[in-house]
């Protein structure tokens, strides 16, 4: 669908660093449901071929010039706003998924001991770490 593969790429050109497969979800206000499998998520990006590589789950650009030409070339025009508004509309969707996924004590520790909580911490927000 166009409309995804537009979001998409708004999504990767806007991002600070390479977003994984499923953080592209929630950047790019991608319906979750069908979107869990990561496969899926990789048979869309494909399309954007010319612009986008995958490695290790993670979406990358495939040149800064990709960077230029959609911020400030003709492919702009993806933008329907200006890039603040996409960023500021990327994290609050993000805050939306956070606010799902986060809870109290989100470690489930007892006795918090700092090095097992650290872990804990970084497994359990791995993919809204953006």
């Amino acid at each position: 669908d166009a409309t995804f593969c537009t979001q998409v790429l708004r999504s990767a050109t806007v991002a600070y660093r390479p977003l994984h497969l499923q953080e592209l979800v929630s950047t790019a206000a991608l319906p979750e449901e069908p979107f869990k499998d990561n496969l899926l998520v990789v048979e869309l990006v494909e399309p954007c071929g010319s612009f986008l590589t995958i490695r290790e789950e993670r979406i990358y650009l495939v040149h800064q010039s990709v960077k230029d030409c959609m911020t400030s070339g003709k492919g702009s025009s993806i933008f329907a706003s200006r890039m603040s508004e996409e960023h500021y509309d990327i994290m609050g969707r993000f805050i939306k998924t956070m606010s799902a996924v986060l809870r109290y004590a989100v470690c489930g520790l007892k006795e918090p001991v700092l090095w097992q909580a650290r872990q804990s911490i970084r497994s359990a927000i791995a993919l809204y770490a953006y």
